[in-house]
């Protein structure tokens, strides 16, 4: 899929269903909201959806990661692979917000999988 500018999709698809993926300002030094985008990336890509889009949001007062959808059904596919039920109705934003527990951080990591490619080993050590 290629990678589209954010505000772009937005604007592409304005009724584009959001699911708020946010880590409680207690755990984010925890969980590097990096390695949940790429998680999320992951997921999306291998459940098949169709038009979706992935930012980092940090204003307000705790990270977010906004999953934009161009189809309803892919997101509330997605909430319910995480929360394991339906989701409620979405706000008057048209977004559904989950806070990310223990439970939904390791519902993202089975849904994910591995990271496609190997990491590089790290740089052989200069001490001695």
């Amino acid at each position: 899929m290629t990678r589209e500018i954010w505000s772009e999709f937005i604007d592409a698809h304005p009724h584009a269903r959001q699911v708020v993926l946010r880590i409680p300002p207690e755990t984010s030094d925890l969980v590097p909201l990096r390695v949940v985008q790429n998680a999320a990336r992951r997921a999306l890509k291998r459940s098949g959806a169709q038009g979706y889009n992935l930012t980092i949001y940090r204003m307000s007062g705790c990270e977010e990661l906004h999953c934009a959808f161009a189809r309803g059904e892919d997101a509330q596919a997605f909430v319910l692979a995480l929360r394991g039920e339906a989701s409620d109705a979405p706000d008057d934003a048209n977004r559904t917000v989950i806070d990310l527990d223990d439970a939904v951080c390791e519902a993202l990591e089975r849904l994910a999988g591995p990271p496609e490619r190997p990491r590089r080993p790290p740089p052989p050590s200069q001490a001695w």
